[in-house]
């Protein structure tokens, strides 16, 4: 298979969480909660 560049990012992507000591802000949360709500499910 040819290897391009997605694959080859895809493939050797890490997860990595580094958490920032801020809170998230009312708002912005009630919004992505809201989002998720609307949402299709699959």
């Amino acid at each position: 298979m040819r290897e391009t560049p997605f694959f080859k990012l895809v493939s050797e992507r890490r997860s990595v969480r580094k958490y920032n000591p801020v809170p998230v802000e009312r708002e912005k949360l009630l919004a992505c909660l809201e989002a998720a709500r609307l949402a299709p499910s699959a």
